[in-house]
């Protein structure tokens, strides 16, 4: 084993679905460009390996250039050459390498996205009053529904929700306060989704608005690292978040629950399995549905009002279980986790596959 070499320079690698030797020639034009070499495969496909000095920087410039003259760019990545020449780097450091870099452009990722969301009224609207409404609905509705008489017309309206073996043999006030209140538990999975749908609607189009997208794309940063950068940082506010009016809520229901078996209904295990498990999973709904609407319209307006239309099965639960055409328990919940985990796994897929970096960095305007 022998050291020896210097680091004699970086290269950025284009992926072109169809190579053409005037892409070469075009790139070799621009001022900054060191070498172009021409890799070309047996379907028609290519690689152009160009030597630059500062790929981050110099990288829009051939890409807008490669773009102009029609090549179809698959993705850009950066080719580093070790200053150790004949030196073989061991499987475990070259992985652990590659895993410490991805890290970096999510991180990266993330921190840009949530500047740019502080700087979006709507988004930021949405994350302060949200959360702010979620704290107050509640807590306001338990002492109303405690304090206010009950007629023998408002138990009738209840109707079949007092069938609930977890309702069986309460008073007026008692019943009245754990339906509704049990009712309310829908509204706490709102939070969850709103404010990460949000945020995700706006994620890609904002940046196609403001021309910060082609950039970003030009840069080693593979589709995944996008997505998955963009999808934490959109379910991470909403997801912190929900912790306040949940600890608000649970902080005061012993002292505004109308009796112990009123303050035993909220202690009830589906309350568990829909914040502990339904939450998280309809989060995950949320952001890919939002990615794969911010990846597919042009106007943030439009992907922000598309985006909104994933809470409609919150509020539909909300409508069946009012009159209590259908039963909320841990059954009922646990079904719809399962429902809601199929569809982030197929979301989750097409958030991926409807990403067309190809077009965004060619094709769009």
């Amino acid at each position: 084993m022998h050291c020896g070499g210097q680091l004699f320079g970086r290269q950025t690698v284009v992926h072109l679905a169809q190579m053409d030797a005037h892409y070469a020639d075009a790139v070799r034009s621009l001022p900054f460009v060191k070498a172009v070499d021409v890799l070309s495969g047996d379907d028609g496909s290519g690689k152009l390996v160009i030597g630059l000095q500062d790929p981050a920087g110099q990288n829009p410039e051939i890409v807008r250039v490669l773009a102009e003259r029609g090549a179809r760019i698959q993705f850009v990545n950066e080719l580093r050459h070790s200053a150790r020449i004949g030196v073989s780097e061991p499987v475990g450091e070259r992985c652990q390498r590659r895993g410490a870099r991805q890290m970096r452009h999510i991180r990266t990722i993330i921190l840009k996205e949530w500047e740019d969301a502080l700087h979006n009224k709507m988004v930021f609207y949405v994350i302060v009053l949200v959360p702010l409404l979620m704290v107050i609905l509640p807590i306001a509705l338990l002492y109303l529904m405690g304090h206010l008489p009950i007629s023998e017309r408002d138990m009738e309206e209840l109707g079949r929700a007092l069938n609930n073996p977890m309702f069986q043999g309460m008073a007026p006030a008692e019943a009245m306060q754990s339906v509704m209140t049990s009712n309310m538990l829908v509204l706490f999975l709102i939070m969850p989704v709103m404010v990460p749908v949000t945020i995700a609607s706006y994620s890609i189009v904002g940046e196609k608005v403001q021309r910060s997208l082609e950039p970003l794309l030009a840069t080693p940063i593979t589709t995944m690292e996008l997505i998955l950068g963009k999808g934490v940082a959109a379910a991470l506010p909403g997801s912190s978040l929900r912790g306040l009016p949940t600890a608000s809520f649970w902080s005061l229901r012993a002292f505004l629950a109308a009796s112990p078996r009123v303050f035993g209904v909220f202690v009830n295990p589906m309350w568990l399995v829909a914040l502990l498990v339904l939450a998280p999973l309809l989060t995950i709904m949320a952001v890919n549905f939002g990615l794969i609407i911010s990846s597919r319209v042009s106007d943030p307006r439009s992907a922000e009002q598309l985006g909104a239309l994933i809470i409609l099965p919150l509020m539909l639960l909300f409508i069946v279980a009012y009159p209590a055409f259908i039963a909320l328990n841990s059954t009922t919940f646990w079904l719809t986790s399962l429902l809601v985990a199929v569809a982030d796994v197929a979301l989750a897929y097409f958030a991926v596959v409807l990403f067309q970096r190809e077009t965004i960095l060619t094709r769009w305007k």
